[in-house]
């Protein structure tokens, strides 16, 4: 058996293999894809030719500057307790403007 696969780099829910199936015949054709259910996340080559390609593309995908911006914007939403709603708030417009930039 292979290496498992590792949970999302930003929620840390369970990610999952999922093996692609034609349209014609509704049998596997042989492509798989990760994918975080809760975050809605892919990775960026997201088909893979086998089980393991997969995996591996999915354990050592990396964050982009944008996405790294956006991750430390929502944790300090998620994780700041004692924040006033003022601050609350400068946390999430700083993860609207991250979402509103265009891609690195």
């Amino acid at each position: 058996m292979g290496e498992e696969l590792q949970n999302c780099p930003f929620c840390g829910s369970p990610a999952s293999l999922i093996e692609h199936s034609s349209e014609r015949d509704g049998e596997p054709d042989g492509l798989f894809f990760a994918r975080c259910d809760p975050c809605d996340l892919i990775i960026d080559s997201a088909w893979c030719v086998s089980r393991d390609a997969c995996i591996a593309a999915w354990n050592t995908r990396t964050q982009s500057a944008r996405e790294s911006e956006l991750e430390e914007a929502l944790r300090r939403i998620a994780y700041d307790r004692d924040a006033s709603p003022i601050t609350i708030a400068r946390h999430a417009l700083r993860a609207s403007s991250v979402l509103s930039k265009g891609e690195d």
